[in-house]
């Protein structure tokens, strides 16, 4: 049976190879067509899971328990910021800032925004999931954010919640 196992992953690693050297994947030993590469992957663009510092993921390697602590950490975070609950509020208030829970239609994630209107102009801010600052508008005119600017990001779905839950996301 050892035996069996060395020959079976020996014709794995040596049918592997021409693959990993034509596929540009995030890590260098996750390659294209294997069963596993899409969820690394998918995992990996959303920070869950992580590298080595040498561009691997070594996805035969057993995983420890610190290395479960942490993905398990970084998977209640994006679900805490991406699909807890949050407090819905009444249309926004003009000349002052107004803050919204906007969806991303590419990935389905949230964005957060926050626009500010003054007598004749607008701006906005959008950040990502991580409460990090993926857009800023220039100034437009008065209106709601949507009327007036279409944002890179082509957020859709945006409500109005509260500056407190707003700020909590952004820390």
């Amino acid at each position: 049976m050892k035996k069996f196992f060395i020959g079976f992953l020996s014709g794995v690693i040596i049918t592997s190879v021409p693959l990993a050297l034509a596929y540009t994947g995030i890590f260098s030993d996750v390659t294209e067509g294997q069963w596993y590469t899409e969820a690394v992957e998918t995992l990996a663009d959303l920070g869950i899971v992580g590298g080595y510092s040498d561009g691997t993921y070594k996805p035969g390697n057993n995983i420890s328990r610190a290395e479960t602590a942490v993905i398990l950490d970084r998977v209640l975070e994006f679900i805490e910021y991406n699909y807890d609950q949050f407090p819905i509020t009444e249309e926004g208030v003009p000349f002052e800032t107004n803050f919204m829970v906007c969806k991303s239609p590419e990935t389905g994630l949230r964005i957060y925004e926050s626009y500010f209107c003054g007598d004749d102009s607008c701006w906005s801010k959008y950040y990502n999931y991580k409460g990090e600052e993926i857009e800023s508008s220039n100034e437009y005119g008065p209106g709601t954010a949507n009327d007036q600017y279409q944002p890179a990001t082509k957020t859709t779905n945006c409500q109005y919640t509260t500056e407190e839950y707003f700020k909590s996301k952004l820390q």
